[in-house]
């Protein structure tokens, strides 16, 4: 698995059909990653998913985010893997002391946050995972 930085091109030909991506159109999600760090996941060829960060450097907590795409779940083992770095070269980066990230009821979206070592917030009534780094 290739990790890239996202380019907006990328989220243009990626199938992402079946994840909600709630009441924002594509053009806005699209324009959203192009101004974020973010990287785009690419297994034989296609492109498996985008994740990245929105950083707050005053507080030291970034705010994770994941969009996959319909070859998710047949590459997820190897993605979750290549997420472990990845989490790691965001928090060497940035000096972050913590992660936080919202599940929205997606399983198979907890699954892999809770083996990143996100736990749910329980102060939150949102479906709300924090990572101390």
């Amino acid at each position: 698995m290739d990790i890239v930085f996202f380019k907006p091109e990328h989220f243009d030909i990626a199938d992402i059909s079946g994840f909600d991506i709630g009441d924002f159109t594509k053009e806005e999600n699209r324009e959203f990653l192009a101004k974020h760090i973010a990287g785009t996941f690419i297994s034989d060829g296609r492109i498996i998913a985008f994740a990245g960060v929105v950083v707050n450097v005053c507080d030291e907590i970034g705010h994770a985010w994941l969009v996959p795409t319909i070859y998710l779940k047949d590459n997820y083992k190897e993605f979750i893997v290549e997420m472990k770095s990845y989490v790691e070269a965001i928090k060497d980066t940035f000096d972050l002391k913590q992660l936080i990230t919202n599940a929205h009821d997606n399983e198979q979206i907890i699954r892999w946050l809770t083996w990143l070592g996100f736990k749910k917030d329980l102060k939150s009534n949102d479906n709300i995972y924090v990572k101390d780094l």
